[in-house]
């Protein structure tokens, strides 16, 4: 499952992505969501929506770099 969501996420939202990255953020956003339905105090939901928008925040970030990488890519090769 988790490579599934890797492939999907590194070719439809992130061009020349970082599997290592991806891969990272995805792991990331399973344990949180596993801690959040599991969670048995209102620290540890806290913690672990926390954790969520962390796992969004870099996928974020790693759409945003490779966007930027590639389009630099492709400048550089115009020229």
């Amino acid at each position: 499952m988790r490579e599934t969501l890797t492939s999907i996420l590194c070719v439809d939202a992130i061009p020349n992505c970082s599997r290592k990255g991806v891969s990272a953020a995805v792991i990331l956003l399973g344990s949180q969501l596993g801690a959040l339905f599991t969670a048995a105090s209102p620290q540890k939901l806290i913690l672990a929506v926390l954790g969520l928008a962390a796992g969004i925040a870099l996928l974020i970030a790693l759409k945003r770099y490779a966007t930027s990488r590639s389009a630099k890519r492709s400048q550089l090769k115009e020229k």
